[in-house]
């Protein structure tokens, strides 16, 4: 059950990856976006995922009780969002202040951790094998990126792969 699953998600990956390409154009938008006020913000639909090569799962509710959080959807065939992570590996300890979460679309065991070793980050790893938390953050293009305050509202959002300026300038004002 859990092959024939993996390869459901798997085929949908692919499908997706032909409809949309790997990547869209990173948003043009060179500052950061404002927080929105609790009357206009979207409320981030919360989620429950097994983590990546530790116990346990993951609550985006329970989390963002703590600190705000970077969901960072991505797969392992993507090379944008190969370059982002990589990128990323060597700033996110300045920001202790956010959680920074991967969030892979069904990849297998195996294929993730040879990934995260490639790049050699340590970043916390969540697996979405039926694709319903990609699905209901609207994720039809990889790398995607979603910034959920404390509040529980989405702060930011985009699309593809930000330069690693842009991204410092985003998280710096968070």
């Amino acid at each position: 059950m859990k092959r024939s699953l993996t390869l459901f998600s798997l085929i949908t990956l692919f499908f997706l990856f032909l409809a949309t390409g790997c990547d869209k154009p990173a948003n043009k938008d060179k500052s950061a976006k404002a927080p929105k006020n609790s009357q206009t913000a979207k409320k981030a639909t919360d989620f429950t995922l097994p983590y990546h090569a530790k116990a346990g799962e993951f609550k985006l509710y329970n989390a963002i009780k703590e600190k705000t959080v970077v969901l960072l959807f991505f797969s392992t065939s993507c090379p944008h969002c190969q370059e982002e992570l990589a990128e990323l590996k060597d700033i996110i300890s300045n920001y202790k202040n956010l959680r920074f979460i991967a969030v892979d679309g069904g990849d297998s065991e195996s294929s993730i951790t040879r990934f995260f070793k490639d790049i050699g980050i340590d970043i916390e790893c969540i697996v979405d094998n039926s694709g319903e938390v990609f699905k209901s953050y609207n994720v039809y293009g990889i790398p995607t990126t979603y910034i959920i305050g404390k509040d529980g509202n989405i702060i930011d959002n985009w699309i593809g792969k930000k330069s690693l300026e842009e991204m410092k300038s985003i998280f710096s004002k968070l």
